[in-house]
């Protein structure tokens, strides 16, 4: 609390020194800094004879920051909820419930608007192998890798979702089957240029199969497009891995 300006410290995070007193008091909650209250007085000294001092606004400060300290906490509470039930922890993307909600969605919407939308199926190859080579700790820590570089690559519209083990899949709004496929290429050849992942203290070599599916060239319901994205996917593999399939 700084009563007179000429005398107490200015707080270095005010742009400018204020006319007359004022109080910060730290918004905090469960062992949190969540932010800062700052109160200012309204009159400048000297302007008026009859003012309210700073001092007597303290107690109505310090019940205000409670209050806000309380509701921004709740907020957050509630924001981390909501994020966890749609959201896979490991990847941090999309799990597979916002998936299927959100392709659901987007097919109603492609239908109204008579526009396409791209599927697409990434599934790392030889998964299971890892797993036993190297352990589940370091297995999840090469599909945190690829979620960050997923989330890096596509647009915020696209929806980009765990499905379940070391399958992702990736939904397109508004692109066609041959931009689909084009940024499936593209996404394949990140992946290659990055080489090696660190799995634990072995460095290991990750290649992902692709299948690709789109609305409506192909199907118009949800269950016959994740079918035909894995048709193709099993195509890939099949043809030799680490590949979009031909045809």
């Amino acid at each position: 609390m700084v009563e007179d300006i000429s005398v107490g410290p200015v707080c270095p995070h005010l742009a400018k020194t204020p006319p007359g007193s004022y109080v910060c008091l730290t918004l905090m909650a469960k062992g949190d800094i969540l932010g800062l209250l700052h109160l200012k007085n309204a009159f400048i000294p000297g302007n008026s004879e009859h003012h309210p001092e700073i001092a007597g606004l303290q107690q109505i400060a310090a019940t205000m920051s409670e209050y806000l300290s309380l509701s921004i906490a709740n907020v957050k509470l509630s924001e981390s909820l909501s994020r966890q039930s749609v959201q896979d922890s490991l990847s941090g993307l999309y799990n597979r419930r916002f998936m299927e909600e959100s392709l659901h969605r987007e097919i109603l919407r492609a239908a109204r608007k008579q526009t396409h939308i791209g599927i697409i199926l990434y599934d790392i190859d030889r998964f299971k192998q890892f797993n036993n080579l190297y352990g589940r700790a370091a297995v999840d820590k090469i599909i945190a890798q690829i979620g960050r570089l997923l989330k890096d690559k596509f647009r915020g519209s696209d929806i980009t979702c765990r499905c379940g083990g070391e399958e992702i899949l990736v939904i397109l709004p508004e692109t066609s089957l041959e931009d689909t496929c084009a940024r499936a290429e593209s996404l394949l050849e990140d992946i290659n240029r990055m080489g090696t992942l660190s799995a634990g203290q072995a460095p290991v070599s990750i290649t992902m199969s692709i299948g690709i599916a789109s609305y409506p060239e192909q199907w118009t319901r949800m269950e016959d497009l994740l079918r035909a994205a894995d048709t193709a996917l099993y195509r890939a593999k099949q043809e030799g891995w680490n590949r979009v399939p031909t045809g």
